[in-house]
């Protein structure tokens, strides 16, 4: 990876691509090593965040391409195996580095084909799979365990067990139609029962999406996953802090002038830290940065680049007056407030308040202001005012808000 980029580019989602030469890429190798300590974890964040970057990363790291992070933090990491002790990354010291490639299932669901059923897009994606690694897969449906043996006893792989990548897992809730909508909740659920029953053939696995509304298949089927969504350790993994941003840009400050500070107003604020206060450090959208290092415009590029905005699709949840729909001259007067322990699990008996409470701010349209002191409460407002002036302009208008 070059230490000088000269070229941008704003819609890469394969980590590889960044080794060429003259690509700009923000570094977020060093999260890896907390994402490893993991056996099974979910983590969501809104679209355009780069979670599909970040599986990426994640596949070039288990594939044992070391070389494409000779530039990167990671590479001068030190990661036991949390699995086998006699494995450890540690490149930059080749005294103890021994690492050797793992076997790694990619299910992209960003992909899904809405004509097909759940079971035959997961029945294709595997079999490109088996091919790609040159085994034969025995099944023709959603069992995974054929394919998991024969990659288990690959010569080459050293492991014995293979990475499970799961990119966008509700992304056929959001492509199909809502009358599909139960339909696969329990193909999934099933799906992921089988993920459970091969637990000892899976290494790790990671879940990326955008929202909690389809967990209700995964933890029906597998609950062994741990949710990293909310995680402050983490916060920074998806999203551009103030000094990458700098660095991305080629500023020397982050407040040294008037366009970073039209840049700041526009697109910072986003934190998922349940801890949150008004010192917590935040991140921008780093769709938007990547946009405006392109086109020179602050512009809202994130929320008009969104096929069918969640109010379209859940109705429903738009139509309580929450505080934070109510008109206010002030961008950022409306707040809600919810408990820190309801935002962070789902469950079938919650208020509808909640329900969409969590829904915006997985969908980036709210964030966690403070966690309100001595309390267990968060309060929830506007990241920025690229998305106050969005909200304000669409949901009012949808709704028959009147100022």
């Amino acid at each position: 990876m070059p230490s000088k980029p000269e070229t941008l580019e704003y819609s890469i989602s394969d980590f590889s691509i960044f080794t060429m030469k003259g690509v700009k890429y923000v570094d977020k190798t060093r999260f890896i090593k907390t994402l490893v300590k993991e056996r099974r974890a979910i983590f969501l964040r809104p679209r355009r965040f780069g979670k599909s970057l970040t599986l990426s990363m994640l596949k070039s790291f288990w594939n044992g391409h070391t070389d494409l992070f000779r530039n990167c933090d990671v590479y001068k990491e030190e990661i036991p195996s949390p699995l086998l002790n006699n494995f450890v990354w540690s490149p930059s010291n080749p005294s103890t580095h021994n690492f050797p490639p793992c076997p790694v299932i990619h299910l992209d669901f960003s992909q899904y084909d809405p004509q097909l059923s759940f079971k035959e897009n997961i029945s294709l994606k595997l079999s490109y799979i088996a091919k790609r690694y040159g085994v034969h897969n025995t099944s023709s449906s959603m069992d995974l365990e054929p394919l998991l043996t024969s990659l288990c006893q690959l010569p080459w792989n050293e492991w014995g067990r293979c990475v499970l990548l799961i990119d966008e897992y509700d992304s056929p809730l959001h492509v199909s139609h809502p009358s599909k909508e139960r339909e696969i909740l329990e193909a999934m659920a099933t799906f992921f029962r089988v993920i459970k029953g091969a637990d000892s053939n899976i290494a790790h696995a990671y879940v990326t999406g955008i929202s909690s509304y389809g967990l209700e298949g995964l933890y029906s089927g597998a609950n062994n996953f741990t949710n990293l969504s909310l995680n402050p350790e983490l916060d920074a993994l998806c999203g551009f802090t103030s000094e990458e941003v700098v660095r991305f840009l080629g500023k020397h400050s982050d407040t040294d002038n008037a366009e970073m500070e039209a840049l700041r107003k526009a697109y910072y604020g986003y934190t998922w830290n349940i801890k949150a206060t008004k010192a917590t450090t935040r991140v921008y959208n780093p769709f938007e940065i990547v946009w405006y290092a392109k086109e020179k415009v602050i512009a809202p590029y994130f929320c008009s680049s969104s096929q069918e905005p969640i109010w379209n699709r859940y109705p429903e949840l738009i139509s309580l007056k929450l505080p934070i729909f109510v008109p206010q001259d002030d961008l950022y007067k409306p707040t809600s407030v919810i408990s820190a322990t309801k935002i962070m699990q789902d469950s079938d008996d919650e208020s509808v308040g909640v329900r969409l409470a969590r829904l915006l701010l997985e969908a980036g349209y709210v964030t966690i202001k403070n966690r309100c002191k001595d309390s267990n409460l968060l309060t929830l407002n506007y990241p920025n005012e690229s998305v106050a002036n969005f909200v304000k302009s669409q949901i009012f208008q949808a709704t028959n808000f009147k100022k």
